[in-house]
């Protein structure tokens, strides 16, 4: 006997989802204050009073049927489901309410379980909420301990106390929702409240306001704690408690350190570094990552050298190696822990450990990475771990994430920061170029050649296409620069970036200033001659005679060696001329060789093809061919029977007989082709594939058949559906497909068939074909799958039809099933599924 059983829920569950996941009291106020956000809240305010902690937003609140139907299933998201706001944008009586605000694209949550943070906070809830235009607030009483008492109960035996209330009880209470957690778990103190304030400035995304840019106001976040006002006095805005919680604004270091700024954006990654205000460069290379290219994904990545370093502790009352490194924002909101002080989720730090000063550390760097998308895909990819504390989960999309932070942007900007200052070999200049807010310190020949360098090893790279945008020209220009201090290669880097860039204008003052920079070398060498020569005039004082003597044996020398020089090159002329000759008559004994070779190869082939075509056996794939033959040869019959025996009697039309005549030259310019695939060796390879609108060309070909059956065999095609589905397919191995089925059916006395044509998906199209016959045995349709076996059949058949039609419709990606007798002509019915 079967009966179904249904799983028991235990009470404990909820420490699973509760407590037990959310293992953070940061954490858990982040989910609550997410889900204000998803609720079109505008203002959150957080306040904490004894033993009790109060947040309260101004979102559009829930009914009763919201509280049952969503706040009560557990692990139901409404958000996933894409429903969350269906009756806040469509319902007239929200109009008003909806004009205020912007429909979400994103969510920050959509799990389902967000509201067991408050099981972390404390051991009851309290819950006012009341929706906009709605006549009454909804009060919910949960107490999380009951929960606890005995495992063995059944979490949906727990009750919770609901009542509706009067809303003159609320006057300044519209629409919204407050949270009383009472029974708190930890104590609140100064430092942990200050902590809390510091988390969740670095919740929100930092670029500002997260809502969307036509909205009228932004989300803002308070902190109330009566308690501390009275010491809050007495600090600094920072070092206060109470107040609207700001976000921290990376840009405050825009004009005061080296940033680079890398933006994936579908088919294209662009990167733009800028050194203290100064843009050095802007690329545009390929995307290589296959699962960025769905969303938006941003990097912003700082350089904190020692003045930036102090500047950041002086606005922010915190040291950058205490206050974090690379934070990860997922559609506005921050995914824990990147960005923890303690966190090396991207190995920067361990990189550091290996390599030491010719790598960059956490505590160098401060910055952000962006993801912003909506679809499943994108979600798919880039999902937060259940605890919400564990980051992302590490798919495909993550690494190739990761991959990517480091290879466009991390790397790039440490290439930068650690190349540039190697060119000063004082301690000194060293320090005082780290304590600089500008790039006055890099105008210098020197600098400029090691930045020129760095871009030109840029776009040349091979592994890489890079092309480059802009660059500063004034930053990189040398012609302002001790000419005579610049080297060749500078130059030619210059003018590779310029015509990289089709930079004309510019690639023609490079082409004036190197003349010049050839002209200044000449005079410094020959200045340095001429002061030689002076020199030798002085001592040529005292030693004329043997100066004398000295010059005219250096003369001689140099006439010397002139004509061994002289010598050398003719001799040098002639080797390479007898190379030459010598080349040449090697490569047309090759060339003589290879027309030996490959005319004997020509007369071994021809041997092979004869001997290949003339062979007795013949394939399991050339049977199908040969069957397909004996088709187009038994119409061919028919055709010229029909002909002979109206010619005997009425005699035939002139239009009748041309179209008999031309349905025969169809079939046997079929059977032709088919016949010259058989007889060679590759016959597979010659049947070509072509891009084939499937069902457009099905419904063709069934026509031609509709005319060459002439009445005997009616076919119905039956659409259902978007008909555009391409494949690549022969054409030839589609038709004998076709004339398989036909052919099977004939035998079974079928008169009538019927062609099925379904696009049930982008990725599937369903070709269904049945007829009227006889259908198969009852025996055989214990086991249908014998009908695709060599040899078997239903009917005085060889057996090789739907044997091929299987093999085919494989290298096609595609499958034949028989689907019954008595299926819709009654007959034989069979579906073919054809896939992308």
């Amino acid at each position: 006997m079967t009966n179904t059983l249904q799983f028991k829920i235990s009470a404990s569950l909820k420490n699973i989802i509760g407590k037990d996941l959310i293992t953070d009291d940061n954490i858990a106020i982040f989910e609550l204050v997410k889900n204000a956000y998803d609720a079109y809240a505008k203002n959150v305010t957080i306040a904490f009073e004894n033993d009790r902690i109060t947040i309260k937003d101004d979102g559009k609140g829930m009914d009763y049927d919201d509280i049952v139907n969503k706040w009560l299933f557990v692990a139901y998201s409404a958000k996933k489901e894409g429903t969350e706001d269906a009756d806040i944008l469509t319902e007239k009586k929200y109009k008003d309410y909806r004009d205020k605000i912007n429909e979400k694209k994103f969510y920050a949550g959509a799990k389902g379980i967000g509201r067991f943070s408050c099981d972390r906070l404390g051991r009851t809830l309290t819950m006012y909420t009341r929706k906009v235009n709605e006549p009454t607030v909804e009060k919910l009483v949960v107490n999380w301990e009951e929960f606890e008492e005995d495992s063995k109960k059944e979490f949906v035996n727990i009750q919770v106390t609901h009542e509706a209330l009067d809303p003159s009880s609320f006057p300044d209470f519209h629409h919204g929702t407050i949270l009383q957690i009472e029974g708190l778990h930890s104590d609140w103190d100064r430092l942990k409240l200050l902590d809390l304030k510091r988390s969740l400035e670095k919740l929100i995304n930092p670029i500002g306001n997260i809502t969307s840019k036509k909205a009228k106001t932004e989300f803002k976040v308070f902190i109330e704690a009566e308690h501390e006002l009275k010491e809050d006095e007495e600090k600094d805005l920072r070092e206060k408690v109470n107040g609207e919680v700001k976000n921290f604004i990376f840009e405050i270091l825009n004009v005061k350190t080296t940033q680079i700024i890398s933006k994936v954006a579908g088919e294209f990654i662009y990167t733009e570094l800028i050194d203290r205000g100064t843009p050095i460069y802007k690329l545009k290379e390929k995307n290589p990552y296959p699962a960025l290219k769905n969303g938006s994904f941003n990097f912003h990545l700082f350089f904190l050298n020692r003045k930036a370093n102090f500047n950041f502790t002086r606005l922010m009352g915190i040291r950058a190696v205490n206050f974090g490194s690379i934070f990860l924002f997922k559609n506005g909101f921050r995914i824990y822990p990147y960005g923890n002080p303690e966190d090396d989720s991207f190995n920067i730090d361990r990189d550091k450990a290996q390599q030491g000063s010719r790598a960059l550390g956490k505590r160098e760097i401060i910055g952000r990475i962006d993801l912003i998308g909506e679809d499943s895909i994108f979600n798919s990819r880039f999902r937060e771990t259940s605890s919400r504390s564990e980051g992302l989960v590490q798919t495909d999309g993550v690494k190739q994430l990761i991959t990517a932070f480091i290879e466009k942007c991390f790397k790039r900007l440490e290439k930068y920061v650690l190349t540039i200052p190697k060119g000063f070999n004082d301690k000194l200049i060293k320090e005082e170029e780290s304590q600089r807010e500008n790039t006055s310190g890099l105008q210098n020949i020197e600098s400029k050649e090691r930045i020129i360098d760095l871009v030109y090893k840029l776009i040349t790279n091979k592994n890489e296409t890079i092309e480059l945008l802009e660059y500063n020209k004034t930053f990189l220009n040398i012609v302002d620069e001790k000419l005579e201090a610049a080297s060749p290669e500078a130059f030619s880097k210059l003018s590779a970036i310029a015509e990289k860039t089709n930079d004309k204008s510019f690639f023609k003052e490079l082409a004036k200033v190197k003349e010049r920079h050839i002209k200044l070398i000449q005079e410094k060498e020959s200045a340095e001659r001429r002061a030689a020569l002076e020199e030798e005039k002085r001592l040529r004082a005292e030693k004329e005679r043997e100066e004398a003597r000295q010059r005219e044996e250096e003369e001689k020398q140099k006439r010397r060696e002139a004509e061994l020089r002289a010598i050398s090159e003719k001799q040098q002329r002639k080797e390479a001329e007898l190379r030459k000759r010598e080349a040449e008559l090697q490569a047309k004994e090759a060339r003589l060789r290879a027309e030996t070779a490959e005319e004997n190869l020509e007369i071994e082939r021809s041997k092979n093809t004869y001997l290949l075509a003339t062979s007795r056996g013949i394939s399991k794939d050339a049977q199908g061919l040969v069957h397909s033959i004996k088709l187009s040869a038994k119409t061919i019959d028919a055709n010229v029977e029909t002909i002979i025996a109206k010619a005997k009697g009425n005699g035939i039309s002139k239009d009748e007989l041309l179209r008999k005549l031309s349905i025969i030259k169809f079939n046997v310019d079929k059977a032709i082709k088919m016949a010259s695939l058989v007889t060679r060796a590759n016959f597979k390879t010659q049947a070509e594939k072509q891009t084939v609108n499937l069902s457009y060309y099905i419904q063709q070909y069934i026509s031609l058949l509709q005319e060459a059956y002439d009445g005997k065999l009616e076919f119905k095609v039956k659409k259902n559906g978007n008909q555009e589905f391409l494949i690549k397919a022969s054409i030839l191995e589609l038709s004998i497909i076709i004339d398989d089925l036909v052919s099977n059916a004939i035998k079974a006395s079928a008169t009538q068939i019927l062609i099925g044509l379904d696009r049930p998906s982008k990725q599937k199209f369903e070709l269904t074909f049945s007829d009227n016959g006889k259908g198969i045995s009852e025996n055989m349709l214990k086991n249908p799958e014998q009908l695709f076996e060599l040899g078997v059949t239903t009917t005085t058949g060889s057996g090789i039809g739907l044997y091929n039609v299987r093999n085919s419709l494989e290298t096609m990606k595609a499958e034949i099933t028989f689907i019954g007798n008595d299926n819709l002509l009654k007959g034989a019915a069979f579906k073919i599924t054809f896939k992308k």
